[in-house]
């Protein structure tokens, strides 16, 4: 038997005792068989109603096809022959956390990461990576400071696949408290160890130096963690992946534009738009602009 520690105040090293006892209660505890989780199932248990294509248009001196889809969505094409397996694409949204309140900063600042711990619609983290096993595809949601959206890729036979994975991590983002407790300890875990690298300590001082101690400037900390709340985090992801009136996809590499055609009307044309962009203009406009 064989235990290791790191050698750090505070860390307390166990006895050969306490070590046979943690055994010692394993061995007889009950524990569940692991269940697994639905990879029989497809994805999606019903597909969309596709929406259209209202508009196209060339851009010749780039060669990239643009459309617009009825939902708002823009499109931007450009296949490409550097690599004859791979599709890249990245989607992008103004917004981001900048549009959180003070008070529910550190929820939103981690939400895109509790929901990628967590899955979408019925599967789980991990059963979607065993949904996706023989395929290459890969789905990220992000929210960074002032957009959100997506990064991925995928072959040429997969691009259905991560279409839909898009479309799960937009409207079915899953609620998984296991996965954000998971998620919570090993982050806490790094930020424990933080500072002890004369790196990370430099560049946390510096940051809030530059910042003049905001509080969105403020170096991770065990305290920040605690005040991280999984239903504030679903509630503003949802609330920023819920009008993809103002989204623009990218997509660049090796597909056919009229093949990728049905398969953006049906997965990215059906994605909910709810016109706020419009709203929040007539809002800020000024008093007698038009």
């Amino acid at each position: 038997m064989l235990a290791a520690v790191p050698e750090k105040p505070g860390v307390p090293v166990l006895s050969d005792e306490e070590l046979l006892a943690v055994f010692a209660s394993v061995s007889t505890a009950s524990i569940e068989p692991w269940a697994e989780g639905p990879s029989d199932q497809p994805l999606l248990a019903e597909l969309p109603e596709p929406g259209s294509i209202v508009a196209e248009s060339r851009h010749e001196s780039v060669d990239v096809t643009e459309w617009k889809l009825s939902n708002g969505v823009r499109v931007l094409l450009k296949p490409t022959d550097f690599k004859a397996d791979q599709v890249l694409f990245s989607a992008y949204s103004p917004g981001g956390t900048s549009l959180a309140a003070d008070d529910l900063y550190l929820s939103a600042n981690w939400a895109s990461s509790i929901v990628g711990a967590s899955g979408a619609g019925q599967f789980s983290a991990v059963d979607i990576q065993k949904q996706l096993a023989g395929k290459a595809v890969s789905v990220s949601p992000f929210i960074g400071e002032l957009s959100e959206g997506y990064s991925g890729s995928a072959s040429p036979r997969d691009l259905e696949t991560m279409l839909q994975l898009v479309r799960m991590y937009a409207v079915s983002p899953r609620r998984d408290e296991t996965a954000y407790r998971s998620l919570m300890t090993r982050v806490g875990t790094v930020i424990e160890n933080r500072g002890t690298n004369p790196e990370a300590v430099w560049s946390d001082t510096l940051s809030v130096t530059l910042a003049q101690g905001h509080a969105r400037r403020r170096p991770p900390s065990r305290e920040q963690l605690d005040r991280v709340d999984l239903d504030e985090a679903l509630a503003f992801y949802r609330d920023r992946f819920a009008d993809f009136g103002d989204f623009t996809f990218y997509f660049v590499g090796a597909f056919d534009v009229e093949e990728l055609r049905p398969l953006v009307e049906r997965y990215l044309g059906s994605l909910p738009s709810a016109d706020r962009l419009f709203r929040i203009s007539r809002e800020i406009a000024r008093p007698g602009d038009s």
